[in-house]
């Protein structure tokens, strides 16, 4: 093994290639997001049943939330119609999404109905063998259509399981927020983001960052390719805070970062306030999609070198590579406990032991 990567990095430097080169051309290719989530502690989805839902919803005004994958529309959000008592989806032509300028808008909560499959497979409103009707109410987290109106008179549907409706782990992936909550983050946000204005942090080879002259549409938009995006920013490098703001009708945060140089960075965070052992600072930069760390520690020397130059070696921990050079695209199974790690479209392989530690790498030139 060890001859076989001695050759291989011969071949690397005959052929004036290194695994961060092939890495940065294929990044600034596809211009794609790679996010890690901050450790988190693991709590269980929260087992609501339909009655409890309808009960905690209808008549309830909230704050639409969501990501906006294709610039002008509001992924997972549809205008509605009402047919027979029911509400479905309204779409023609090419207006099939919510416009995204309803994001972070108040709605009231119409109702909240069981979708038409679910009311197949559970047979809701319809009598078992005995005669008795069968109710909705006792269902435990089954999949939803929730209806809400805008103040222009405009309604949208969005259709989830109330689990994922009612996410604790990951906040800023439910569709909206009740306004009595949003209101008690935004007086939390407000009173301490000032305190977080001259801090360092670090950011690592998934932290997304943006040009300085980046809208906040670029910001918000999660499209793979958005021209917006930069990669040129120093890897576990001290990043100060220079500026920090609330953007209360999207509920989202903006931060100016500044490196060594003086070159400065945006990026946005959602608060994902789901980790209480964290503070407020940690939760702010580390909450995906920034992903920035508030120290480099848990690292070797010899690996903090490695992620700074986007380097690999034998022995390297699998935190150290992800913080060097991102997540895989695909992940395999390598015998004893190992893992195959594929990068850059199939142009660098990576082993793991069964310790997740690099034992070897291949790099192929296509």
């Amino acid at each position: 093994m060890k001859s076989r990567r001695h050759v291989l990095l011969l071949l690397l430097v005959i052929l004036n290639l290194n695994p961060s080169a092939i890495l940065a051309q294929s990044q600034a290719k596809r211009q794609s997001s790679v996010v890690l989530l901050p450790p988190q502690e693991k709590k269980p989805s929260r087992e609501l049943t339909f009655g409890e839902a309808r009960s905690m919803l209808v008549g309830k005004k909230v704050s639409i939330m969501g990501t906006i994958l294709s610039k002008g529309y509001l992924n997972d959000w549809y205008p509605v119609v009402e047919q027979n008592g029911e509400y479905e989806r309204f779409t023609t032509g090419n207006y099939n999404h919510l416009p995204d300028s309803y994001l972070g808008k108040e709605a009231e909560v119409v109702t909240v109905q069981l979708t038409s499959l679910e009311k197949k497979r559970s047979g809701a409103g319809g009598v078992n063998a005995l005669g008795e009707t069968i109710s909705a109410d006792s269902l435990v987290n089954p999949h939803c259509d929730v209806i809400v109106r805008f103040s222009d008179g405009l309604m949208a549907i969005h259709t989830s399981s109330l689990s994922l409706i009612f996410n604790d782990v990951f906040v800023s992936a439910r569709p909206f927020r009740l306004l009595s909550e949003k209101n008690e983050r935004a007086k939390l946000i407000s009173s301490q983001l000032p305190s977080i204005v001259g801090k360092t942090v670090y950011a690592v080879a998934f932290s997304k960052l943006f040009r300085p002259t980046a809208t906040l549409e670029s910001l918000m938009e999660q499209s793979r390719y958005n021209s917006q995006r930069t990669f040129d920013f120093p890897r576990l490098q001290p990043l100060t805070i220079v500026s920090a703001k609330y953007i209360e009708d999207k509920d989202v945060i903006v931060l100016k970062l500044k490196d060594s140089s003086g070159k400065e960075y945006l990026t946005l965070s959602p608060f994902n306030l789901t980790d209480q052992k964290q503070s407020f600072f940690e939760t702010v930069v580390s909450s995906p999609p920034p992903t920035l760390y508030t120290s480099i520690s848990g690292l070797t020397e010899r690996e903090i070198v490695a992620v700074r130059q986007g380097n690999i070696f034998a022995g390297m921990s699998l935190r150290a590579l992800q913080r060097a050079i991102g997540f895989p695209e695909k992940e395999n199974d390598w015998g004893k406990g190992g893992k195959q790690l594929i990068y850059s479209d199939g142009k660098l392989y990576i082993y793991l032991d069964a310790n997740n530690r690099v034992r070897d790498w291949q790099s192929l030139s296509r």
